[in-house]
């Protein structure tokens, strides 16, 4: 009997000591996830407050502020349970039922498998909580919240538990439209709907910001980008293409980001683009 005790005392002992590793871990996997979603980057306004949001996104629908995710009760998502979260990320709605605006990649957000999601809000939940209420948006007076829920049953899917499972078995696929959400920027969308274009996927759009054209990533040979592995490997990790010049604005967060990802991960991300179908379109 003594000896039954004695191992069922070692095992609790070994689980304890393990319970905070595995947390550890997951924190750590969050931090890298939400780095590469730029979840950092777009609720970050000032860098003495981060993930309190404040952030300012321009497009063509008004002005939009990203909210505070940073721990706190009152103003952040101290509150949230991990079930809100992924709901937000993976059905884009809110604890409270309301729908978010897609400036809210949620739609690729939605391709996040649950455990890459849970570790990011453990990781955010690690933080520290900043005080902090959201600025309302700056909209054009025809677009309200609830039309949103008219658009996403026109224009949202919620990946089934197979797609999900099948996104996940190709890494650099997953990293594209799930993580690093490259479809959102890069893949045009209709003016009035703001829905994405499918059939051009990822072959470039205008910036809805104002700026320079977002680029065709695809690989034709006319109008995208047929870059080889190293060449490919150089931007995403030193931002230099094969002429010398260099990204900005949102282009330069995100390559600070895919220059931070593992080799492996990077190697895969290529291996993606490149295998994609050449779209001939000038954005």
């Amino acid at each position: 009997m003594l000896k039954i005790i004695f191992i069922f005392l070692k095992i609790s002992i070994v689980y304890a000591e393990a319970e905070p590793a595995l947390q550890t871990k997951a924190v750590i996997h969050g931090e890298y996830l939400a780095r590469a979603a730029s979840c950092i980057d777009c609720h970050t306004a000032n860098e003495s407050e981060p993930l309190a949001g404040g952030f300012e996104i321009s497009t063509p629908f008004g002005i939009f502020r990203t909210p505070n995710i940073s721990p706190d009760k009152k103003t952040g998502i101290g509150n949230w349970t991990s079930a809100q979260f992924l709901k937000a990320l993976r059905q884009g709605t809110s604890p409270n039922g309301a729908k978010y605006y897609p400036v809210f990649p949620y739609t690729s957000f939605s391709k996040l498998t649950d455990q890459d999601i849970n570790d990011i809000y453990l990781y955010l939940k690690s933080q520290a909580p900043i005080y902090k209420v959201n600025a309302p948006h700056k909209l054009n007076f025809v677009y309200r919240r609830w039309q949103m829920r008219f658009w996403q049953f026109g224009f949202f899917h919620v990946p089934t538990k197979n797609e999900l499972h099948e996104l996940s078995r190709d890494r650099g696929a997953y990293l594209a439209q799930a993580v690093f959400h490259c479809t959102e920027c890069h893949t045009p969308r209709g003016s009035m709907t703001g829905s994405l274009k499918e059939s051009k996927l990822l072959s470039g759009a205008p910036d809805v910001s104002g700026g320079p054209p977002i680029p065709n990533i695809t690989p034709d040979p006319k109008t995208g980008i047929s870059w080889t592995k190293e060449q490919w490997n150089t931007y995403l990790s030193s931002g230099f293409t094969p002429s010398l010049a260099t990204p900005s604005g949102e282009m330069a967060r995100v390559v600070r980001n895919t220059s931070r990802i593992t080799k492996e991960d990077r190697a895969a991300l290529i291996k993606y683009l490149q295998s994609l179908r050449p779209i001939e379109n000038v954005p």
